[in-house]
């Protein structure tokens, strides 16, 4: 107990920003693409036991993903959605400074746009955006997954993956079960 108190009182704090390869799975996702997005807010370690800490998160991040269906005379879609995300992740030092970890990640929606670019077929080529936020679900559910590189002098190195495990849509306005993915990169500062 003496030592788990010591422990807890070296929580450090900090920050970072970094980018996201983000996706959309699931249900007709056949030619979805990849698409860059970015990150950043704040973090802090509070360590449990000599190796093991917990590590909460609050993070603005920008996710979605494409879909180009122009060669069947279908258009372009790309769809960017943004969310405060509150990761809460283990945190397993395997060496001094280097970390795995792994935990649930949730977040909130706070816009939803899909930008569609026609084909031309039919003489249509005029872009026209859409504010799709009404037909998703508020709450994203994932699993979080990855690895951490921190320097003595306080800078740290992240690369994570995030599988959601929840539906984005909302099953009122459609029955196709999606879910996003996102690759994490980032760079921080504990102070």
């Amino acid at each position: 107990m003496f030592s788990m108190t010591g422990y807890a009182q070296e929580i450090s704090y900090g920050v970072k920003g970094g980018i996201n390869l983000s996706s959309i799975g699931g249900d007709f996702t056949d030619g979805n693409k990849q698409i860059f997005g970015f990150h950043g807010g704040f973090v802090a370690e509070i360590p449990l036991l000599e190796n093991f800490s917990i590590q909460p998160e609050i993070v603005y991040s920008m996710q979605g993903g494409k879909r180009d269906t122009r060669a069947t005379d279908g258009p372009l879609t790309e769809t960017t959605l943004e969310y405060i995300s509150i990761p809460v992740l283990a945190k397993y030092y395997l060496i001094d400074n280097l970390s795995l970890k792994a935990g649930p990640q949730v977040g909130f929606l706070l816009s939803a746009e899909r930008e569609i670019t026609p084909s031309g077929f039919g003489g249509t080529t005029e872009k026209r955006t859409e504010d799709i936020k009404d037909n998703l679900n508020t709450l994203d559910i994932a699993a979080a997954i990855g690895a951490e590189y921190k320097f003595d002098i306080g800078i740290f190195l992240q690369l994570r993956y995030a599988l959601g495990v929840s539906n984005i849509n909302k099953d009122s306005i459609t029955m196709r079960k999606n879910q996003n993915n996102v690759f994490q990169l980032a760079v921080g500062y504990t102070f």
